[in-house]
Parts: C-alpha cells; structure tokens; sequence
C-alpha cells in the first residue's frame, strides 16, 4: 500500500484544486495525488454537520467561505484532523483539530 493510503480529503477539496490548477503539469500532478489518497463525498450527515457549524458561526459573527464551511465538517463529521495553511479561516471552527503546515 502506499503512503497516502491513510490520506483522505474532501470532494469540495478536489473541486477547489482542480479549478486553481493553471496549467496541465499542475494538473497531472494532482490527478495523480487525488488517485492515492480517499475521497469523502458529501453525505446528508455532513450536510446537516455543516448547517449546525454554519449557524453556530453566525451567531458569533465569524462566518467563513462556503466551501471552507464543507471542509470543515466534513473533517469534524468524520472525526479527522485537518491539515491546512488557511488558519485564517479554519481557526474560527470550534471542535476543529487543525494540524498546520508550513
């Protein structure tokens, strides 16, 4: 097995790569990337996880972008850390286990 097997990022994840990859090396690249590591669709469940986190960032007025809102529950659904260099955002999310990247 490989080493990304215990790898999995979010379908909003792929999309947002794919629409920033400006050339086709880039785009080689991740398609690559994207055939070893798991894929977590959008479920209902995540779906209803993200109304709940949306809701509890409204009300404190600290609403992040919508496909960073997906991300983020998909990673606290599936009870995963998420690995990012966007703190900016991701660090507004309570019960949100981030592991930072340099």
């Amino acid at each position: 097995m490989d080493t990304f097997d215990t790898f999995c990022i979010s379908v909003i994840t792929e999309y947002e790569i794919f629409i920033g990859a400006t050339s086709t090396a880039q785009k080689d690249y991740w398609k690559n990337f994207i055939e070893k590591v798991r894929i977590i669709s959008l479920d209902s469940e995540i779906i209803q996880t993200t109304i709940i986190l949306n809701e509890k960032l409204k009300r404190t007025s600290n609403l992040i972008e919508s496909a960073d809102l997906f991300i983020a529950a998909t990673a606290i659904h599936n009870n995963l850390p998420l690995a990012t260099l966007n703190n900016k955002q991701f660090d507004r999310v309570a019960n949100l286990e981030l592991v930072y990247s340099l």
